[in-house]
C-alpha cells in the first residue's frame, strides 16, 4: 500500500485520516441511514441473502466484533424477491430492502428484539433495483437500477412509508448501477457502475436533494474490477469499495473535492475475500465486515489505525449468497 502510505510534509494521509477518524468518533460510519447513528460499537448486524431470498440478522461481539446467533429476519409479511441491498433509518425501526428480480423495495418495521414485522411494498417499481441508501435527515432514499443505469430519488414519510420515486436528477448514465451511499457531509452521492468498472460522484442539493454534475471519481491507483457496493468512513476521508471480478476490497483516498486519489489494495492478510459484494464499517470505527457471495460467508476485519484492514476471518453463519450488509 505504498501509494496510500505517501508521506507530505512530514505525515501521512493516513495518519491524518485517523486524526479525523478521532475527532468524529461519536458519528456513525457514513452510507448515511444505511447504519442507524449510534455512539458506541455496533451490535446488530443484518444481511440480505440473494440466494434464498432472505435476510439475516445476527449479534456482535463488542469485544473483538464477531458474528454470532445468526437467525431469519422473520418477516411475516410480503415476501423478498432476490433482496440484495438494505438500508436502516437512523432510529432503527425500519429496514429499506431492494428486490432486484421484482424490481422493488419492501418496507419493514424492526421489533425491540432485532426482528421484523411484516414487509410491506414501498408502492413503486424501480427496474433492477440494487443498492440502497437515505440522507442523513431519513427524508430520502436512493436506489439504483442495475439494469437502467439510474439512481431513484424516494421521499420518506415520517412513518417510514414513502412517496413517489423519481430520477435523482443524475439520468441514465451509470453503467451497471449497483452500490450507492452517501458522505458524512452529505455533500455528495457515490455511485458504483459494475459494468463500467468505475465509481462516479454527483453533488448534492441541500434543499432538494437532487443530483447534479456527476463525474468519474478520477481514481489514479488499482482499476476497478467489477464492483459492487462501497462504503465510507465516518471521517469522510476514505471509501472501501468491494470489487467482485479480483475478490479484492481496495481503500480510496477522499479528496477535499469529493474526487479519488490513488485507490491501493486494502491489506488484508487474512482469509481471502470470495466474490466480495459488499463492505461496512462498524459504529467504532474498527472492523469492517466484507460479504463473500460465491462462498455463503462473512468475514470481520479489524481496521489498523492506518486505515488498512487487518487479517480478515469468517465470522457468523447460515448466509446465503449474502450481499448487502446493515449495522445498528
Amino acid at each position: 500500500m505504498a501509494n496510500f502510505f505517501s508521506k507530505k510534509n512530514g505525515f501521512s494521509i493516513y495518519a491524518l485520516s485517523a486524526l479525523l477518524l478521532l475527532m468524529g468518533a461519536c458519528s456513525s460510519n457514513s452510507d448515511s441511514a444505511s447504519s442507524p447513528i449510534t455512539t458506541g460499537p455496533s451490535t446488530i448486524a443484518y444481511v440480505a441473502n440473494e440466494g434464498n431470498s432472505t435476510v439475516s440478522f445476527c449479534s456482535i461481539s463488542a469485544s473483538d466484533g464477531t458474528l454470532s446467533s445468526c437467525v431469519d429476519s422473520g418477516n411475516t409479511g410480503i415476501a423478498f424477491d432476490t433482496p440484495v441491498g438494505i438500508a436502516l433509518n437512523s432510529a432503527a425501526t425500519f429496514a429499506y430492502v431492494p428486490n432486484v428480480s421484482g424490481s422493488s423495495v419492501s418496507i419493514c418495521p424492526i421489533n425491540a428484539n432485532h426482528t421484523f414485522g411484516a414487509c410491506v411494498d414501498s408502492g413503486n417499481s424501480i427496474t433492477s433495483a440494487i443498492g440502497i441508501t437515505l440522507n442523513a435527515a431519513n427524508t430520502f432514499a436512493y436506489v439504483s437500477s442495475g439494469t437502467v443505469g439510474a439512481v431513484s430519488q424516494c421521499p420518506v414519510h415520517p412513518n417510514g412509508t414513502w412517496g413517489t420515486c423519481v430520477d435523482s436528477g443524475a439520468g441514465a448514465v451509470f453503467n451497471g448501477a449497483e452500490g450507492v451511499v452517501i458522505n458524512p457531509a452529505g455533500t455528495f452521492a457515490y455511485i458504483v457502475s459494475n459494468a463500467g468498472n468505475s465509481v462516479s460522484f454527483c453533488a448534492i442539493n441541500p434543499a432538494t436533494g437532487v443530483f447534479s454534475a456527476c463525474t468519474d471519481s478520477g481514481n489514479t491507483g488499482l482499476a476497478f474490477m467489477n464492483p459492487e457496493f462501497m462504503t465510507i468512513n465516518a471521517a469522510g476521508t476514505i471509501a472501501y469499495v468491494a470489487n467482485h471480478g479480483n475478490n479484492e476490497v481496495y481503500a480510496c483516498p477522499i479528496n477535499i473535492n469529493g474526487s479519488f486519489g490513488a485507490c491501493v489494495d486494502s491489506g488484508n492478510t487474512g482469509t481471502a475475500f470470495d466474490a466480495p459484494k459488499d463492505v461496512r464499517i462498524d459504529s467504532s470505527g474498527a472492523f469492517a465486515y466484507v460479504s463473500n457471495n460465491n462462498n455463503n460467508t462473512l468475514e470481520v476485519c479489524p481496521i489498523n489505525p492506518d486505515g488498512s484492514f487487518g487479517a480478515c476471518a469468517a465470522t457468523g453463519s447460515g448466509f446465503n449468497g449474502p450481499w448487502g450488509i446493515a449495522l445498528k
